[in-house]
């Protein structure tokens, strides 16, 4: 037996060799970290500056998509009968006078959206896209500042964040094209919030100008009805109504009577299957839909085929998301699921609309328990829709490779999976008690 003062003295030194090596231990860790902060940190500021010359470059440039807005600006300005604007050869000939290159339609846009540019149109051509991306960048900058403080992120995941936001091409696009849905994505987001906060008045008003200015967002209104926010509904349907009334002395009710009549004329069109556009309508066209204009090589010539498909997965997906939304009655997965369909079930969404899809992103990224696999998966669908693949190439429409040419459709699908999973299980883990 050894004495008791031995045995208390071999305890200290055991002791002390533990918090040695826990200390050692906690001192690598801590150096690793602030190695990766550091790393992640030359990588946001590397990002930045890439975003700041891409946005310069962008200010300098010609798109059609500006050239449309400004046009239509400038031809109220100049009192130009409005319903001519839904005349395509002549809406033509008026873009060529501020750009040689690009040339562009108006339809099928509301008469509202001629008026966003109205401060602008006074200037020239150049001048006045130089303020609108100057415009587009700062209010982009507060909408991602006020997102990620909504969500609370610290350390390495709000270096993370920040860097794929920087990265994420959908905006990329939008600057380049001088498009107008940066400005949908801030209004998204203070829809968000006044969502999540229980502020009606912001939340209806957003939705009204969203519907307003780009009939964007069209099926989170149904979340209002399914979870009875009746005061949001009414300030939306009444913003969205003072915006037709401030609208009339200037565009005239022809113009109204003009868009009514000209806003079917996209439904069922043949040129809906080319793989531009990144919806289940173009999908299911493209593969079984034969045109020989747009669309010479389908898979198999069955529109009927065509049809039952895309009502079948656009129903689905509001169907299953209605469900989730009745089940829970506030939570940031549900409104990200709302989005996410408010795109899909758009037939016109090009990769410019998934700007959009930055906030359920953002939602979804900052969620806590993931599994493994879901974590794979959650990477995959931010990986499809963020960076800029190649997916309008011709080797990509014809026959099984067309499969290939919908990326950002595969990867918003994959997130409104994920987004109804994990509510699901959330819920689930509300009626357990957990």
């Amino acid at each position: 037996m050894f004495p008791r003062s031995r045995l208390a003295s071999s305890r200290r030194q055991g002791n002390h060799r533990r918090k040695k090596v826990v200390f050692v231990s906690s001192f690598r860790l801590t150096g690793l970290s602030r190695a990766v902060q550091l790393l992640l940190c030359g990588m946001v500021l590397v990002l930045l500056l890439y975003f700041i010359r891409l946005s310069i470059d962008a200010a300098q440039r010609t798109s059609h998509g500006y050239v449309v807005l400004y046009t239509s600006a400038r031809l109220v300005r100049e009192g130009a009968e409005f319903s001519r604007l839904y005349d395509d050869g002549w809406f033509g000939q008026q873009t060529a006078r501020y750009d040689d290159l690009y040339r562009d339609i108006y339809r099928p846009h509301s008469p509202i959206t001629a008026l966003i540019l109205l401060p602008l149109s006074d200037l020239d051509y150049a001048k006045s896209r130089v303020l609108w991306i100057a415009f587009n960048v700062a209010l982009f900058a507060a909408a991602s500042f006020r997102m990620l403080r909504e969500l609370r992120v610290r350390g390495t995941h709000l270096l993370l964040m920040i860097a794929l936001i920087l990265l994420y091409n959908p905006l990329h696009v939008n600057l380049e094209l001088g498009q107008s849905y940066i400005l949908m994505f801030v209004l998204l987001v203070v829809a968000w919030v006044g969502y999540r906060r229980g502020d009606h008045r912001a939340l209806g008003i957003a939705l009204g100008l969203l519907l307003a200015l780009k009939t964007a967002g069209v099926f989170l209104w149904v979340l209002l009805i399914l979870q009875r926010r009746w005061s949001a509904l009414a300030w939306g349907i009444g913003t969205a109504a003072l915006c037709a009334l401030i609208s009339l002395p200037i565009v005239g009710i022809e113009a109204w009577q003009t868009y009514f009549r000209e806003v079917s004329y996209f439904n069922g069109q043949p040129f809906l299957t080319i793989t531009a556009y990144q919806t289940p309508t173009s999908l299911f066209g493209h593969l079984f839909t034969y045109d020989a204009q747009w669309n010479p090589a389908p898979l198999v010539a069955a529109p009927l085929l065509a049809s039952l498909l895309t009502w079948g997965s656009l129903l689905g997906l509001m169907g299953l998301t209605s469900v989730v939304a009745a089940q829970r009655r506030h939570h940031d997965l549900v409104f990200a699921a709302f989005v996410m369909v408010s795109v899909l079930i758009v037939p016109l969404a090009l990769d410019y609309h998934y700007m959009l899809l930055l906030l359920p992103i953002m939602i979804l990224v900052a969620q806590a328990g993931w599994t493994r696999w879901s974590k794979l998966v959650l990477a995959l669908a931010v990986a499809l829709i963020a960076t800029a693949i190649a997916y309008r190439q011709p080797a990509l429409a014809a026959g099984w490779w067309a499969l290939l040419a919908y990326p950002k459709l595969y990867g918003a699908l994959l997130l409104w999976g994920l987004a109804v999973w994990q509510a699901r299980r959330k819920q689930e883990a509300v009626k357990a008690g957990y």
